[in-house]
């Protein structure tokens, strides 16, 4: 096995990984009472499973075998520019995506940080299926292609996870504390404050 395709390899592992983590992730979020503000329930749980699906198919190359299947029993070709029949699969996940994101973007902009870590991991991955799509094959876009669809895949995870978590960013060296333990810090130093002697502001008088 060439170098090649120890990347394309490590790079399909890097996809299934993240978008599984995703997955996961949104499901915290809709089990999680405390963080249905960022995803209602039902949505949350169609997305962890969608995610958790498409982790399956990219592990397994399921749309693959599809397309190849359908191209050698049933003779379907892609149509026009689109390379192979298994992009169409691929193309209709996009799709639907982008739709979830335009029918939910008022509630989603609520958490606007959220919204654009799905927009900026979507993008990644949209742009990875075009490349594989409408891409020469055997040119530079094959590398391209899954190189965005981990980056996608992996950043996707790292945005499902912080608003699962309620992680915030604590200093430069990129350390996290829930936000949880951050108010337990806050009141942990307020309790202490309050039990701190006070100065004695009693008035004395001194005998004459």
């Amino acid at each position: 096995m060439d170098a090649i395709h120890v990347m394309s390899a490590l790079a399909n592992i890097a996809a299934s990984a993240g978008l599984a983590l995703a997955g996961l992730c949104a499901l915290t979020i809709g089990f999680r009472l405390e963080r249905r503000h960022i995803l209602p329930f039902r949505l949350a749980v169609a997305s962890g499973v969608g995610l958790l699906l498409l982790a399956a198919d990219e592990g397994l190359e399921l749309h693959d075998r599809a397309g190849r299947w359908l191209h050698s029993e049933h003779g379907f070709v892609a149509p026009g520019p689109i390379n192979h029949v298994d992009d169409l699969f691929v193309i209709g996940y996009v799709a639907t995506a982008a739709a979830v994101l335009a029918i939910y973007a008022r509630r989603l902009l609520r958490t606007p940080r959220f919204f654009v870590g799905l927009l900026a991991s979507g993008a990644l991955l949209a742009t990875g299926t075009a490349f594989d799509a409408l891409g020469t094959t055997g040119s530079w876009t094959d590398g391209a292609e899954e190189s965005l669809e981990a980056v996608g895949a992996l950043l996707l995870a790292a945005v499902f996870a912080r608003e699962a978590f309620g992680l915030q960013r604590l200093d430069a060296a990129g350390l996290f504390l829930s936000e949880s333990t951050k108010r337990g810090t806050k009141g942990g130093v307020r309790e202490l404050e309050s039990k701190a002697p006070q100065p004695d502001k009693r008035v004395h008088l001194r005998p004459m």
